[in-house]
C-alpha cells in the first residue's frame, strides 16, 4: 500500500527545484529555442503555487509557460523524502512532436551533514498532460 503524499519542507522542495527539475528545464530551453517558465505546487497542496521557476538565460522571445507538481512522501525510516517532479507544457510548445514535458524522480536524504539530494535519470513525456498522483 502507497504512503500518503506529504507537504516537503521549504529547504527539501528548494533543493528538487533547483538541482533536480531546473536543469532539465534549461536543456529543453536550450533545445527548443524557447524560454520556459514553471510554477511549482507540491502533490500534497496541488492548488498552492509555491514557486515560479524560469530557466536562466532564456533566448528572446515570450516566455512559455508550464506547471510543475512535485510528489514528496517519507520512506518508512522517516529520514528520507522520496519524490517525483512532474513537469507539464501545454501543447503548443511542441505540437507536431506532441512533447507534454518530464519527469524526475528521486530522494532527498536527511542528516547531520544536511541534505543530499539523489537523482540522475529523468524522462520525457509525450501526448501526456495529466499529473499523476503517484511518487
Amino acid at each position: 500500500m502507497p504512503k500518503a503524499l506529504v507537504e516537503a519542507p521549504t529547504d527539501v522542495l528548494e533543493l528538487i527545484v533547483d538541482k533536480a527539475v531546473l536543469g532539465c528545464l534549461v536543456r529543453i530551453q536550450n533545445d527548443l529555442a524557447t524560454p520556459l517558465v514553471v510554477s511549482v505546487s507540491q502533490g500534497a497542496k496541488p492548488d498552492d503555487v509555491v514557486r515560479v521557476v524560469a530557466a536562466p538565460n532564456p533566448p528572446a522571445g515570450e516566455p512559455l509557460v508550464g506547471k510543475a507538481r512535485v510528489n514528496v512522501r517519507l520512506n518508512y525510516g522517516g529520514d528520507r523524502y522520496i519524490f517525483r517532479a512532474e513537469v507539464i507544457f501545454p501543447p503548443s510548445l511542441s505540437p507536431e512532436t506532441g512533447f507534454s514535458g518530464f519527469s524526475v524522480p528521486g530522494s532527498v536524504t536527511v542528516s547531520e551533514d544536511g541534505l543530499r539530494l539523489d537523482s540522475n535519470t529523468w524522462a520525457l513525456q509525450y501526448n501526456d498532460w495529466d499529473f499523476k498522483n503517484w511518487v
